[in-house]
Parts: C-alpha cells; sequence; structure tokens
C-alpha cells in the first residue's frame, strides 16, 4: 500500500525485492528493486535515481504515477468483478444486505425507550391529578 500511495505521488520507490513488492516495482522502469537488506544497495540505488537524466527522471516519475493508477481502488474493484464473473459466470448482485443483529437490537432498544419514557408520562399526570383526587375521596368510600 505505502510503495503504491508514494506512486500516486509520482515518486519513484526503492524497495527491498520481496513478494508483493515485485508486482508494483519494476526495476529502472518505476523505481528500483534492491536484491538484499544492504546499506551499499540502497547508496547505489539513490545515486542512480539522483545521476539520471531529467528526461529520464520525469519518465520514470511519469511510470512510478501510471503504475499507481493501476493499483487503484476503482481499478481493483473492478479486477474483482471480472473475475469474479469469469469464475461464477454471473455479474455479482447488489441487493441489500438484511440487517445485522445489532441494528434489529438497536431498534427494538429505541421501542423499549419510546415505551418507558410514555409510561413516564403516564405516572406524571397521575401524581398530577392525584392531590385533586385525594380531596374529592372520602375514607370508606
Amino acid at each position: 500500500m505505502v510503495l503504491a500511495e508514494a506512486m500516486a505521488a509520482g515518486t519513484p520507490v526503492v524497495a527491498l525485492d520481496a513478494s508483493g513488492v515485485r508486482e508494483i516495482v519494476v526495476d529502472t522502469v518505476n523505481g528500483r528493486l534492491l536484491p538484499e537488506e544492504k546499506v551499499g544497495n540502497f547508496v547505489m540505488a539513490l545515486e542512480w535515481l539522483a545521476q539520471l537524466p531529467e528526461d529520464q527522471n520525469t519518465q520514470l516519475r511519469r511510470n512510478a504515477y501510471h503504475t499507481a493508477e493501476q493499483f487503484s481502488q476503482g481499478n481493483c474493484v473492478r479486477k474483482m468483478v471480472d473475475l469474479y464473473t469469469r469464475l461464477t459466470g454471473s455479474e455479482p448482485s447488489l441487493r441489500r444486505i438484511d440487517e445485522s443483529g445489532w441494528q434489529s437490537a438497536r431498534k427494538m432498544l429505541k421501542k423499549e425507550i419510546e415505551i418507558l419514557r410514555n409510561y413516564g408520562h403516564a405516572i406524571e399526570e397521575t401524581l398530577r391529578w392525584m392531590p385533586l383526587a385525594m380531596k374529592h375521596h372520602r375514607p370508606g368510600d
């Protein structure tokens, strides 16, 4: 991810040759791949970049940017949909996902709170009218 982000800014990448990295970085095309994790290799790669003529440096940056576009979210989604379609023989459906248990629980709790609020209002009204009712109430009735 970091490699693609750097390349999206047009920055050629210097990285250790490893799985995942070599799928993004093409040596001398959009950056440099280091065969071993040695300081000398890193220094040589940076010197190579620094000594590139302007036109080659510009092309390297342009290539880095175009590489990043290939790994953009939109392109990755498109590739996944194409793969899904080839494997299943049909396009993925965009049906609505059923409510999760949390969403259902949240709705139920909201209803319960509304019921409790209504009970509270009913009790409040009862207490407000109770003194009046007690005045008219005679013991033994």
